[in-house]
């Protein structure tokens, strides 16, 4: 036997902790740290101004439900009041996003912490709780040593520690990823049904975090089960169902919820449409932007939310009728395009709360409005004309109605770019994983709140450790450990990148996995320099 084979007295020894200090002292420790980088996190990103639009969701959903108007879709909530001068809201059901974050803010809100930085704070400290579950979950499959070391790079990979202070959905992912690691080690460890189920609850809490994280039950879950669990293959079947059955139990609420609710079939969120015509277009499949995502190719779906009661020549004014039985607005304009029953408008001027809810984009983008018979004055709405159009708001599109639509266009795109979209998929995930013009990908990961330095660290990180984990993943097959559930994270962020757009957001389930890989290969490096110096001491 060579003298530097991994034996379980090597191991043993190995697992003697630092200055004599207990497991907990020293998980309690790693956790002060990650307190430590999440206050100098935060206090450098409240500087900001730059919010993303998620975020926003989230937050003003949580507001929402706080109040009791649960899952409504804040965007059209504030238009109605802000843009109708009778100021009355409207409480429109809203799958945009599926509910893990948002309810987890509601929860922060019911503690009287409601602001954008008291939620960046009620995050930190669920990002704490996740440094925690990683470094019990690592306890079960590799020992205290490596478990610590694997909570201390969580606690401090930008890739990871960023995530809190955005204000999005990855902080849950993190948590429940770091669940269902827990419950799937101690599933191998000892195998039984409620077990399992905990598994399949611990999955369905992803889904309900980030919806392609449903692929986790096919990526991680049984993969897991059926490769690890140690019991004959009949046991493991019953195993696989009795994950399914925590599964459904955790997700079928919210699926009941939205199939019931809207005119379309909706799963855990109704956003893949919007997703897939931006990600999917000419902008996206060629130069910088290829394999990223352009916002403004969602505009080839136009859907008017107005309705031109009067088309009135020239330039009448933008008075608002407050008194009028209906909420009444005056947009002037120059009439730039006609199609069917609907004609568009490029705004000259519109209120301020008009121009912020129909034109995000700047106050001179394109308006649809609806023609309908209870138009008068049509024969002045013709191409270049200049107009005062006297609107009122269309009832609200149902989101599923918009999400059907737009997954039509981009699915047409996509089957006549066949070739070129396999290509662009590919460009994705080498993307995501640094292996694609990684400069640019620090740019456009700015747009979901990350700081440039903070990108900048991770891609050194990560260049670092990719090494060091797959070291880590040879270590814990001699160890007979199984990588399935750490490479199946991998695999489910590479998928939800290919079918989507290559955001980095997107592989945090990826770099969790790749955390406590390079823990293991970092446990591995020490041994191994004892080991030459040990030797190295030895008489010749």
């Amino acid at each position: 036997m060579r003298d530097d084979t991994i034996t379980l007295n090597n191991i043993a020894a190995e697992e003697r902790l630092a200055f004599g200090w207990s497991f907990r002292r020293w998980l309690c420790a790693i956790v002060a740290l990650a307190a430590a980088v999440q206050a100098v996190m935060l206090a450098s990103v409240w500087t900001w101004t730059f919010r993303n639009g998620d975020a926003i969701y989230y937050q003003g959903q949580a507001s929402l439900n706080a109040q009791g108007h649960w899952f409504v879709n804040p965007y059209r909530y504030l238009q109605w009041v802000f843009q109708t001068p009778s100021q009355q809201p409207i409480y429109l059901p809203s799958a945009s996003h599926p509910p893990l974050t948002s309810t987890l803010l509601t929860v922060s809100n019911w503690f009287g912490l409601t602001t954008f930085r008291e939620h960046s704070i009620f995050l930190s400290l669920v990002f704490l709780a996740t440094v925690a579950l990683v470094a019990i979950a690592v306890k079960l499959s590799g020992g205290p040593k490596v478990a610590l070391v694997a909570a201390a790079l969580v606690a401090t990979s930008p890739y990871l520690f960023v995530n809190p202070s955005t204000n999005l959905a990855e902080t849950p992912v993190l948590l429940t990823v770091a669940l269902l690691l827990v419950a799937l080690f101690r599933l191998i460890e000892k195998p039984g049904p409620w077990r399992a189920v905990l598994v399949g609850a611990a999955a369905g809490l992803g889904a309900l975090s980030r919806s392609e994280l449903a692929m986790m039950v096919a990526t991680v879950v049984a993969p897991t089960i059926w490769l690890a669990v140690k019991v004959p293959r009949r046991n493991r079947l019953l195993l696989l169902g009795a994950a399914a059955i925590g599964f459904v139990s955790i997700t079928g609420p919210w699926l009941v919820r939205n199939q019931t609710t809207f005119a379309k079939s909706v799963w855990f969120s109704d956003q893949l449409g919007v997703t897939l015509i931006e990600d999917n277009c000419p902008k996206t499949y060629s130069g910088y932007y290829m394999g990223w995502q352009w916002i403004a190719c969602g505009h080839v779906v136009s859907h008017p939310q107005l309705e031109a009661l009067r088309v009135l020549p020239g330039d009448q004014g933008i008075v608002t009728d407050k008194g009028a039985d209906v909420d009444l607005q005056r947009w002037t304009g120059v009439v730039t395009e006609r199609k069917n029953n609907t004609f568009t408008v490029t705004t000259t001027n519109a209120n301020n709360a008009a121009t912020l809810w129909h034109n995000p984009a700047g106050d001179n983008e394109p308006v649809p409005f609806a023609v309908t018979r209870s138009t008068h004055g049509q024969s002045f709405a013709r191409i270049g004309a200049t107009v005062t159009v006297e609107s009122m708001l269309l009832a609200p599109l149902d989101e599923s109605i918009a999400d059907a639509e737009y997954k039509k266009v981009a699915i047409s795109y996509i089957k006549t770019h066949k070739l070129r979209a396999l290509e662009v998929a590919g460009v994705r995930v080498l993307r995501v994983w640094n292996l694609y013009a990684p400069k640019s990908q620090v740019m456009f990961d700015y747009q979901s709140a990350r700081p440039h330095v903070v990108s900048w660290l991770g891609l050194g990180m990560f260049y670092l450790s990719v090494p060091i984990a797959i070291l880590g993943g040879i270590v814990r097959r001699r160890r007979g450990l199984t990588n399935a559930p750490l490479l199946g994270l991998i695999v489910t962020a590479s998928l939800a990148v290919m079918l989507t757009f290559a955001n980095g957001r997107y592989r945090v389930e990826g770099d969790l996995a790749l955390s406590i890989l390079t823990a293991f290969g970092v446990v591995e490096l020490i041994r191994r320099s004892r080991l030459r110096r040990t030797k190295e001491a030895l008489p010749q």
